[in-house]
């Protein structure tokens, strides 16, 4: 290659300074192995790293950033034991899904189950299809006192009334069972069943409030009864 000729105003260009590896390109546009300006500008940059110390602001950007691929025990989530234990490893049975209904667990099958949604924000719980009745009168203690009948076998935690079928038979009449929510005094807003006629047998369907542990009162007597069947039919929960 011979030397560049000159250029007034430029200076001379000399082989010597700009093709100092004598290959016939000037060495800066050999860099480009035959690449255009365009093409440079273009390409895809080959795989590389950054050191952590050179990328800038990122250890306070990750700072209090959660690391990926962690775990959380249950006593450091809030809350989480007092809700999840109710419904651990519970079934949610949907087949009685509707717009009007809300999720409810159902002590007859083990399951959340949607139940219809009464006004003042409680749903009634259909407890299904009980095989016998629940209590009889051998359970039941009928001396004209105010006792008290535990159905928190039967009735979830949550439940605030209770639904009751009642059949009774006597040989008197007027003879009578009563209940009403656990605590009260009184028994103006009692629920109660009486016998009209003598060896008839009466059925009621009774609602009762019961207090945070299923609890009830009942009153029966003077009579010992020829025969009580009780049995829970649901609740608002």
């Amino acid at each position: 290659m011979t030397d560049f000729g000159r250029r007034s105003g430029v200076g001379d260009m000399l082989k010597s300074t700009y093709d100092t590896n004598e290959d016939g390109v000037v060495d800066n546009s050999a860099k480009l192995e035959a690449s255009s300006k365009a093409q440079v500008q273009d390409h895809t940059p080959k795989s590389h790293a950054h050191a952590q110390a050179n990328i800038t602001n990122l250890v306070s950007a990750l700072a209090g950033k959660s690391a990926t691929g962690h775990t959380h025990t249950e006593s450091e989530v809030t809350d989480l034991a007092h809700d999840a234990d109710k419904i651990k490893g519970v079934e949610v049975d949907d087949a009685a899904k509707a717009d009007t209904k809300v999720l409810a667990y159902d002590t007859a099958s083990g399951k959340i189950a949607y139940a219809t949604q009464t006004t003042g924000g409680h749903s009634y719980v259909d407890r299904g299809d009980p095989s016998a009745q629940d209590k009889t009168q051998a359970d039941l203690t009928l001396d004209t006192t105010w006792r008290d009948l535990d159905l928190s076998a039967i009735v979830p935690e949550g439940a605030v009334l209770i639904h009751l079928r009642l059949q009774i038979t006597d040989d008197a009449a007027t003879s009578v069972i009563a209940f009403r929510k656990n605590g009260n005094a009184q028994v103006w807003n009692s629920s109660y069943l009486m016998t009209r006629i003598a060896n008839v047998t009466n059925y009621g369907d009774l609602f009762v409030a019961c207090d945070a542990s299923r609890v009830i009162e009942y009153y029966g007597g003077p009579s010992d009864f020829i025969g009580i069947w009780l049995t829970v039919r649901g609740w608002f929960i």
